[in-house]
């Protein structure tokens, strides 16, 4: 096989994440400094350089891109981030169109895992400022492989938004103890308020002491299952991904 042959037989391919939302308001997310606040652990690159052309590092991402997207990804306001955390390729392109006021990202990567998880991670920011967004259970976020211009998707996962189900989804998972440790509050609590004993050795004043303990005891759980309720919020899957 001569050296031309091989070469068309490696076709390089790119494997990357695309997730469109639309802003509210795109003069407020728009601005580079809004993206800094919200993503502090990435480095931000150069997209042009003093000549006004594109960076080396900003046409190795572009070169990535189909001729199609490449048109898309150019629109509007580009701006080019890297995860220092992550192999190469490890770039992140955000795209903001002001005629549609729609927000693209797009996130390179190596590996599928290693794209799920930084793409669900940067939704996860998004979801922190929802309300600059627009995100319904109907946004979804694809993670597709170009080889030489020809797109082939591999999953897409639908975006769970914070608003109305976290208290569900947290619900769902810890049903048991959630009505349980309820049951055992509002009982107690009555016992407490309504229950006055004269003496303290009767039965009915040993009853108000256990009330009293039993009380105290779930309280704690109370606050035992805000804590989980906190690590859910922050650990949820925002991506319900498909199956390849």
């Amino acid at each position: 096989m001569t050296a031309p042959s091989v070469q068309s037989v490696l076709l390089p391919s790119f494997l990357r994440s695309i997730t469109t939302v639309h802003a509210r308001d795109l003069s407020v997310v728009g601005h580079e400094a809004f993206w800094r606040a919200l993503l502090p652990t990435w480095t931000f690159l150069p997209v042009r350089d003093a000549a006004g052309q594109f960076t080396p590092r900003m046409q190795q991402v572009m070169a990535r891109l189909n001729p199609e997207a490449r048109l898309k990804a150019l629109a509007g306001q580009v701006l080019l981030l890297e995860d220092v955390d992550r192999p190469a390729p490890n770039e992140c392109l955000i795209s903001l169109d002001a005629a549609t006021s729609e927000v693209t990202v797009r996130i390179f990567g190596r590996f599928l895992t290693d794209i799920q998880s930084t793409s669900e991670w940067f939704i996860h920011r998004l979801l922190d400022v929802q309300d600059h967004f627009v995100i319904t259970p109907h946004t979804r976020c694809f993670v597709l492989l170009d080889v030489h211009g020809e797109r082939t998707d591999l999953t897409t996962g639908r975006v769970t938004p914070a608003r109305h189900r976290l208290w569900q989804g947290f619900y769902r998972e810890h049903v048991y103890n959630i009505n349980i440790t309820s049951l055992v509050v509002l009982a107690t609590l009555w016992a407490v308020i309504f229950l006055s004993p004269t003496d303290l050795h009767s039965p009915l004043g040993k009853f108000y002491g256990i009330c009293e303990r039993v009380l105290s005891a779930a309280i704690m759980n109370v606050f035992l299952l805000l804590g989980q309720f906190y690590s859910y919020r922050r650990g949820r899957r925002v991506v319900e991904w498909e199956k390849p």
